[in-house]
């Protein structure tokens, strides 16, 4: 599957474009494009080259933008987002899997 074919109407995340700190396995330094959630997970961020898994979205992150682009309309530049690394090292792995912060994943 594509990542840019994620674009859904029913929901203004998907297809959304986001730059994360760190690089893709397959050596892609692009925006990460946001596809659908699975299970507990609001939404998935995908490579935009090769479409591999580089993460999940936490809940409280995709409140942010959907309120960011309920306010302001839908971005038409990635935007940034920054991955708490502080708190998982204070937290350790298994505590951490269940925090959320309001826009960093």
């Amino acid at each position: 599957m594509n990542a840019l074919s994620l674009i859904c109407k029913d929901d203004p995340l998907i297809g959304l474009r986001v730059r994360l700190p760190d690089v893709c396995k397959c050596g892609a330094n692009l925006p990460a494009i946001i596809g659908p959630g699975r299970g507990p997970h609001r939404a998935e961020l995908l490579c935009t080259i090769c479409s591999r898994h580089r993460g999940w979205m936490p809940n409280l992150s995709a409140v942010f933008l959907l309120e960011t682009i309920r306010f302001f309309g839908r971005p038409t530049e990635p935007i940034a987002i920054t991955r708490d690394r502080q708190r998982a090292a204070e937290c350790g792995p298994s505590k951490h899997k269940h925090k959320e912060s309001s826009h960093e994943i």
